[in-house]
């Protein structure tokens, strides 16, 4: 049965204080350089271009150990459960049912499970974010209307209480 389950290396990598000029100059090299142009020199001479997804796994653990920050790496499988999508992308699962019954988003069966390739799941979880995003954006801007809204009735209610306590003050 393939294994879905994300599995941590126990020993976090912590830099020396050594380590700290070196590691902020190989993070200021590397964040600007394209993937294709960083080689790694082994040894005896021989090079190999590094692949891109291993410049972004190197980019991403050397910037917060450039900050002096402790850093775990992990790695899950490349399918995941219907389970871990939904965690992943904050989705209920009716709707994520729904997305799958309609084509929308694809999945295929490993080992008896339905699955859904992690790119698929990262996919939905960025169009799921921007959906929230869009909705969060309408809801301020409504606020702000409903606040302008307010302020007049506050500033009418103001203006109305200091009319009645000078009228009071008067009696």
């Amino acid at each position: 049965m393939a294994t879905t389950k994300v599995e941590i290396d126990r020993e976090p990598t912590a830099p020396s204080e050594a380590d700290l000029p070196d590691l902020t100059t190989l993070h200021r090299l590397i964040r600007h350089v394209e993937p294709r142009d960083l080689t790694l020199l082994g040894p005896n001479g021989e090079a190999i271009a590094l692949p891109a997804s291993v410049v972004r796994a190197l980019r991403q653990a050397v910037e917060p150990l450039a900050r002096d920050r402790v850093v775990t790496i992990s790695h899950t499988a490349r399918n995941l459960t219907l389970n871990q999508v939904e965690e992943l992308a904050d989705i209920a699962r009716p709707e994520l049912l729904r997305l799958l019954d309609e084509g929308a988003v694809p999945s295929k069966t490993v080992d008896g499970l339905q699955c859904i390739r992690l790119e698929d799941a990262l996919d939905l979880k960025a169009q799921h974010d921007a959906e929230r995003r869009a909705i969060l954006r309408r809801l301020a801007e409504g606020g702000q209307e409903v606040d302008a809204l307010l302020g007049d009735f506050t500033d009418a209610d103001d203006a109305e209480a200091a009319t009645d306590q000078k009228t009071a003050d008067q009696r």
